[in-house]
C-alpha cells in the first residue's frame, strides 16, 4: 500500500516553472526560463558620448537544466540561472565596435525577467562603458 501511494505522489508531476537538479553537495532549483522573450533596454551610453538610447528585440532562450544558450538575431550567447536568477555574457560585433557583456543579473517572476547589465564597448582604438536596464516579457 505504501508504495503504491509513493507511486501516485511521484506520478503526479506537474508542469511546474521549476527544475530540481539535486546533487550530493545540496540541491540547486532553477527556474524555467527556456521560450521567446520581448526584451526592452534602457542603455547609459554617456561615458561612450551618447544619450540614454532605447532599443526592443526578441531573445530566444534554450535552457538544459541549469545551463542557458541565448540567442539574439544572429548572435548567441552562454548563460546560467540560479534559483530564479538570470545571467548571460559574450561579445557581439555593432556599427560602433565589439560590445562585451561584463555583467548581467536579471531576476525572473512569473513570466517576466528585469534587471541590468554593465559592458565595454572597444573600437580597437579605444574602449567605454555603460550600463543597461532590461526587462523582458515571455512571448
Amino acid at each position: 500500500m505504501l508504495l503504491i501511494f509513493i507511486m501516485i505522489i511521484i506520478g503526479c508531476g506537474s508542469s511546474s516553472e521549476v527544475t530540481d537538479n539535486s546533487s550530493d553537495n545540496g540541491i540547486t532549483i532553477c527556474e524555467n526560463v527556456e521560450g521567446t522573450w520581448w526584451i526592452t533596454d534602457t542603455i547609459d551610453a554617456s561615458d561612450c558620448g551618447k544619450n540614454t538610447q532605447y532599443d526592443s528585440y526578441q531573445a530566444t532562450i534554450d535552457q538544459s537544466d541549469c545551463n542557458l544558450t541565448v540567442t539574439i538575431g544572429r548572435d548567441s550567447f552562454s548563460g546560467i540561472i540560479n534559483g530564479s536568477a538570470v545571467s548571460w555574457s559574450g561579445s557581439y560585433p555593432t556599427d560602433s565596435g565589439t560590445i562585451t557583456i561584463n555583467s548581467m543579473i536579471l531576476n525572473k517572476a512569473d513570466n517576466r525577467l528585469s534587471g541590468s547589465s554593465n559592458w565595454t564597448l572597444s573600437d580597437g582604438q579605444g574602449s567605454c562603458s555603460g550600463s543597461t536596464e532590461m526587462s523582458a516579457t515571455r512571448i
